[in-house]
């Protein structure tokens, strides 16, 4: 898989060192901190209301799961910080803002 010639959005090693998401256009990747092939994570569709995300950040979301805390938005004023839970592909919107950091 390749990511393209996209915009570089921001990155985030994960806890154990073993792991990086990064953005790259309109989607998120998770590549081995190693190198490797990315996979993707994230990628909007027509019912998603967020149109791209940035500035990922790894986070604990509970029971011993990972999550990325990242920036979504439909628009160039309306951002939202949502969150992805990498075992599930659960998204949520937390709140209105952007660039979360944790």
């Amino acid at each position: 898989m390749t990511t393209g010639n996209f915009p570089f959005f921001g990155a985030s090693e994960s806890p154990d060192d073993n792991r990086i998401v990064f953005s790259s256009g309109l989607r998120l990747y998770e590549i081995a901190a190693r190198g490797g092939e990315p996979k993707l994570v994230f990628e909007p569709d027509e019912s998603d209301e967020s149109r791209f995300a940035l500035t990922p950040y790894f986070m604990p979301v509970g029971a011993g799961s990972e999550g990325l805390v990242y920036t979504g938005s439909t628009g160039p004023a309306d951002y939202r910080v949502g969150l992805l839970d990498l075992r599930t592909g659960e998204r949520r919107e937390l709140t209105a803002g952007r660039g979360p950091v944790y």
